[in-house]
């Protein structure tokens, strides 16, 4: 009988897994510590002991005992009545039509004694209105004593599912232990198995970085090693903003939730709203303060203003021309995200306010950290720079030619500038002369109030489909349920642990 199995389950998760009281200096199992809600699984307890009782009945040849009626949805067990619907779901109930005691065929106890025949006859009499339980549901519930920490709870939590899930065994019953604390550990566990997509996407970034900056340098003449270096560094600060944001966030006491993993995705502009990432905390303003300043690195060599020029004075340059637009990318970013904040769901509002947070501080690392990075970096250049001219220096004073010690250098053009220069050119001028025209224009704001419109009509008709398919992994045990559980959040009063075991392959009558 499978029902005697789950008595057995219930027994063993009531007392033989235990959690360390600090103040008694004792492991207590659940029926030792538990105060106010001990008897919510005590339907199942007292169904199962009415079934043996008229099983026992049966067998002795009495007949049912009329005192006792299991039925479902409320039992009576000697005048108390007992409801079975919070515990037992996926019932099959006799039809009115059946014949609840099944006939017995004349030959069917030719050859047995009539003690056999009596113990045959209390198996097959079904003794409830129940044909068949799909699944019965037990709660653990307990009042959360002060000298409990979380971890301690989820250490408890998390013994139970283990022991479950790889102590117990059993052809025909499964048993699901579900608790926060293990649905937490999947859903990390699913985000876990998305690192893989995330250094890879890191690593084709850093590729793509380092390749179009070393193109910029060598077009300007001023590609040297310093510039892989602000290249990779740029794809690098907007995570260590976001790893800085997060731990800020965990030590003011905000709570961990798995949507927070997102953040790196959203950052590496790799996501599908990787919008909210960009110029912030992507690296979009890197490339701004890069290309500024190899723009005023030219200007300085085209002006020949050599006794003036300084790192300070150049990056000085660079965040007045490129800070305000930083800035204001910033600020459009924060208030953006600071509307879900106030508008959206718990969780959503918590990635809010994860990439509020994040986009904040990315600013700052961008302003000083990144900054400083390119001061160092440029001290470096300038000194390479000063080399160079020394060098060509020293060789025009060998030629005895009558040159200024602190002229300018005058570079000569590569193959690689003239030809990409003349292309360049070539292109940009049909591509303005394209995009000026009238017919164009007009188009592309036409197709723009119809790409608008289609998108208001999207929205109207946009599905939300979050399953439990896409939040766990695809081995998680929590998919074995399609979606059906509802798990009661635990808080610091109180620790909510609903079981539930699911018969399958074989039914069993009640």
């Amino acid at each position: 009988m499978e029902l005697d199995k789950f008595h057995k389950i219930l027994d063993v998760a009531s007392n033989n897994i235990t959690i360390y009281n600090s103040e008694t200096n004792e492991n207590q199992s659940f029926n030792q510590f538990c105060i106010n809600f001990c008897q919510v699984n005590e339907p199942v307890r007292q169904f199962y002991n009415g079934l043996i009782i008229q099983r026992s009945s049966l067998a002795k040849g009495d007949g049912l005992n009329e005192r006792l009626k299991l039925e479902y949805p409320v039992s009576f067990l000697f005048g108390r009545s007992v409801s079975l619907q919070p515990n037992f779901f996926g019932v099959e109930l006799y039809n009115e039509t059946d014949e609840k005691y099944p006939k017995e065929p004349d030959d069917f106890f030719n050859d047995e004694t009539e003690s056999n025949r009596t113990e045959t006859l209390a198996a097959l009499l079904p003794v409830s209105n129940m044909k068949m339980v799909k699944l019965i549901s037990l709660q653990f519930r307990a009042e959360h004593l002060p000298s409990w920490t979380d971890d301690d709870v989820k250490d408890w939590e998390m013994r139970v599912t283990k022991f479950f899930q790889n102590n117990y065994k059993s052809d025909h019953l499964k048993v699901f232990v579900l608790s926060q604390t293990y649905i937490e550990e999947e859903m990390i566990r699913a985000g876990i198995s998305l690192l893989p997509y995330l250094i890879v996407g890191f690593f084709i970034m850093c590729a793509c970085s380092v390749v179009s900056v070393m193109v910029r340098a060598a077009y300007m003449h001023q590609s040297n090693i310093y510039k892989i270096i602000l290249a990779v560094m740029a794809c690098i600060t907007p995570l260590m903003a976001c790893a800085t944001a997060l731990s800020i966030m965990f030590m003011a006491g905000v709570r961990f939730s798995s949507i927070l993993c997102v953040i790196p995705f959203l950052v590496l502009s790799i996501a599908p709203v990787a919008h909210l990432a960009k110029n912030v905390l992507g690296v979009d303003s890197s490339y701004l303060m890069i290309h500024e300043w190899q723009r005023v690195t030219k200007e300085v060599r085209e002006k020949k203003v050599i006794n003036n020029d300084g790192v300070g004075n150049r990056i000085s340059e660079v965040l007045c021309e490129v800070g305000p637009a930083i800035l204001i990318s910033a600020i459009t970013n924060i208030l953006a995200d600071a509307v879900g904040c106030w508008t959206s769901s718990p969780e959503i509002r918590l990635l809010c306010i994860g990439n509020l947070f994040s986009m904040f501080i990315a600013y700052i690392y961008q302003m000083t950290f990144y900054s400083g990075l390119m001061v160092i970096v440029g001290k470096f250049e300038i000194e390479a720079e000063r080399v160079e001219r020394n060098k060509m220096e020293i060789a025009i004073n060998e030629n005895r030619v009558n040159i200024s010690r602190h002229s300018g250098l005058q570079r000569k053009s590569s193959r690689f500038h003239d030809t990409s220069k003349l292309y360049i050119s070539k292109y940009m001028r049909i591509y303005v002369d394209f995009v000026t025209n009238v017919f164009v224009s007009s188009l592309t704001i036409v197709i723009y109030f119809i790409y608008i419109a289609f998108s208001i009509w999207g929205i109207t008709k946009v599905n939300i489909n979050l399953t439990s398919q896409k939040l766990f992994a695809t081995d998680s045990p929590l998919l074995e349920n399609d979606g059906s559980v509802f798990v009661k959040g635990n808080s610091k009063k109180s620790s909510d642990m609903p079981w539930r075991g699911k018969g399958r392959s074989r039914r069993s009558s009640l």
